[in-house]
């Protein structure tokens, strides 16, 4: 008995301290997507800025030696299935052929299983505890 009384206090607080870094996670990345919107915001004001004078501006302190400067980078979009399966389909005419290429390419794929905790509401017959187990288990 006194086993179980263990095996039940270490999984609460487990699933204590858990739940408690998911939210201090997820105040986190509300910072992060809005400091990185701001970066973007005052990127575009420095690229106009530098585009319209033709400039690059040396930098000072941890960044002594360097400088910022435009740059004009063009990047090709990923290959998504769809579009590889409609290019595929358009080039060949032989259908057979074209869903043979498509079985060998999605055959080289690598397949990845991972294993993750989610936060969501409960299956209907789920054996997860209710809300007031989770509420009896924060304290509130």
């Amino acid at each position: 008995m006194e086993d179980i009384d263990n095996d039940n206090h270490f999984l609460i607080m487990t699933l204590k301290e858990y739940i408690i870094l998911e939210e201090d996670i997820q105040k986190l990345r509300k910072a992060l997507k809005e400091r990185n919107d701001k970066k973007v915001l005052l990127a575009e004001t420095l690229i106009c800025y530098i585009k319209e004078k033709d400039i690059s501006i040396n930098l000072d302190g941890k960044y002594q030696g360097k400088e910022i400067r435009c740059e004009h980078i063009e990047r090709l979009s990923s290959i998504n299935e769809k579009n590889m399966d409609k290019t595929i389909r358009d080039f060949i005419d032989n259908p057979d052929m074209a869903n043979t290429l498509l079985a060998r390419i999605n055959e080289t794929r690598k397949k990845k299983t991972v294993e993750k905790l989610k936060i969501a509401k409960p299956k209907k017959t789920s054996k997860l505890p209710t809300s007031d187990d989770i509420a009896n288990i924060l304290g509130d």
